[in-house]
């Protein structure tokens, strides 16, 4: 025990902060008086130690910003399990939330969402990305449909507008999609039996037929 020469009182020796100066090795004023005396200290030049702190970080920025990143890196390898399960449970709690501002950040950044959608284009294709994938849907076939069900009927309108683009989109281009469409719906045959020569031979008959079309419609307008 020691007794505090600001405050008066008898406290542990632990409550005292270690000095090679002090008696037994401890300063002679305990932490509650030395911490009140800080704060009391910093609020009486609060605005020019603002200042002093705002010219020590531009002076020294490259410096700050390495010993934050030194820190940062140090706390999340000493506990990078227990961050994972704070972000997984996070996640879990407030996903809709995470969702909204997503979406609404998307949509005030277009150029982010084109960025993001050639990303996850290009990591999908890679090789093992691939692979993983198609062995996943393999053991969770039963899962991937009852998952596209659900999301089908929760968002029919979305559905039935995106399938009417794209099916414009295809019939637009004449893709090989739409022609193989055409040829099963006509002759009833697999995709297998349908060759490129087939295909290519139905596109040049349709863009013909496009062209006759437009120009009696031109002759007719004109008339």
């Amino acid at each position: 025990m020691r007794v505090c020469k600001k405050c008066g009182e008898r406290k542990s020796i632990n409550e005292f902060v270690k000095s090679k100066r002090g008696l037994y090795g401890r300063r002679y004023t305990c932490n509650k008086c030395r911490n009140k005396r800080a704060m009391d200290l910093y609020y009486k030049d609060h605005d020019r130690r603002l200042k002093e702190a705002k010219i020590y970080r531009e002076r020294n920025k490259d410096k700050i910003n390495e010993r934050e990143r030194k820190c940062k890196k140090q706390y999340r390898d000493k506990n990078r399990e227990k961050l994972k399960q704070y972000f997984r449970e996070y996640r879990t709690k407030n996903r809709e939330r995470i969702n909204k501002c997503k979406i609404e950040w998307l949509n005030k950044n277009p150029e982010a969402r084109i960025r993001r959608r050639l990303y996850q284009l290009a990591y999908n294709n890679k090789p093992h990305v691939k692979e993983r994938n198609k062995e996943y849907r393999k053991n969770h076939k039963e899962m991937e449909i009852l998952s596209k069900k659900k999301y089908v009927n929760n968002n029919r309108e979305k559905v039935r507008i995106c399938g009417n683009k794209y099916m414009k989109r295809q019939i637009d281009e004449i893709s090989d999609r739409y022609i193989k469409k055409l040829i099963n719906q006509v002759y009833n045959l697999s995709k297998n039996d349908i060759t490129q020569d087939l295909i290519e031979s139905w596109r040049q008959t349709l863009i013909n037929k496009r062209l006759i079309k437009s120009k009696r419609n031109e002759k007719i307008s004109t008339s």
